[in-house]
């Protein structure tokens, strides 16, 4: 199934608060936005997620919330934001996600620069060196300590967040500031999603022309259009999203007798066999 949902989601919200955008802008942004389909083409609705799908993007860790990731040690490269898929946002939402579910952050560590992405090309080797410092102290701590307390109380002292001017030269004990490293949010967080990055259907609550607008001037046939793109309600980030819940480590897939489950049925042979079906490739394609 589909696990997201823009059912609500009232986008460019904060713009419009803060006079970026006009009431009528705001209107014809959220009224033709769309969705898309399981195949990913435009649609003139909004995409309403499947269930259990959303649930099941959560607990397997394809979402992930960083509960079981107190055990894992990380040297994060993070650069100015390029935008596209590669959002700089994203290291600090393992850092806020690490914090919201373990309290810290101390087994994350960022290494920022001003190059895109990377932050600093000498911090290529650099972290290895220094994650194999970690590592090999981790590893000759043969206690009994659980391994998520020996990530922590094993990790060098100079092992810390640090920003770089991009030429292998440290400048601060701590994460770049702007504008040396510029992070930018996304259009759920302009609508007034939480920091987090991890809601994928939102809990609706009424439209509400007070509530929401205050005092913006929208006209009359404004107001109705609005109505009717949120006439099952607008977002309600004060409370948690739809199906959210922890990872869930080591899935299994057996049943009570140790079997592996599987599902459905084998497809019938094809009428035509071509690509790696082929006779051609007969004896060679599962090698």
């Amino acid at each position: 199934g589909l696990p997201l949902s823009t059912v609500g989601i009232q986008y460019g919200l904060q713009a419009l608060r803060q006079g970026l955008i006009t009431p009528v802008h705001f209107v014809e942004l959220n009224s033709r936005i769309g969705g898309l389909d399981v195949n990913f083409n435009w649609v003139p609705e909004r995409i309403k997620a499947d269930f259990p799908a959303i649930a099941n993007v959560y607990r397997t860790g394809y979402s992930n919330m960083a509960n079981n990731m107190g055990s894992v040690a990380m040297i994060n490269f993070t650069g100015n934001d390029p935008g596209i898929a590669h959002d700089t946002v994203h290291a600090y939402w393992v850092r806020w996600r690490l914090d919201r579910a373990l309290g810290h952050h101390e087994n994350f560590v960022m290494w920022g620069g001003p190059a895109p992405l990377i932050g600093d090309p000498n911090y290529v080797y650099m972290g290895l060196d220094y994650m194999s410092d970690w590592l090999d102290a981790v590893e000759a701590d043969t206690s009994a300590t659980p391994l998520a307390e020996k990530i922590l109380a094993n990790k060098p002292a100079h092992l810390h967040d640090q920003c770089s001017d991009g030429n292998g030269n440290f400048v601060l004990d701590e994460m770049c500031p702007e504008p040396i490293v510029t992070y930018f949010g996304t259009p759920r967080t302009v609508a007034g999603d939480t920091e987090f990055g991890d809601s994928l259907a939102c809990q609706l609550k009424p439209f509400s022309r007070d509530e929401d607008y205050g005092l913006i001037p929208f006209s009359e046939a404004q107001w109705v259009t609005l109505e009717g793109v949120f006439a099952d309600g607008v977002c309600d980030y004060s409370l948690p999203p739809v199906g959210m819940q922890d990872a869930i480590d080591w899935l299994g897939y057996q049943d009570e007798t140790g079997q592996a489950i599987i599902g459905g049925e084998q497809l019938p042979a094809a009428a035509y066999p071509a690509g790696w079906a082929s006779p051609a490739f007969a004896g060679h394609w599962d090698r």
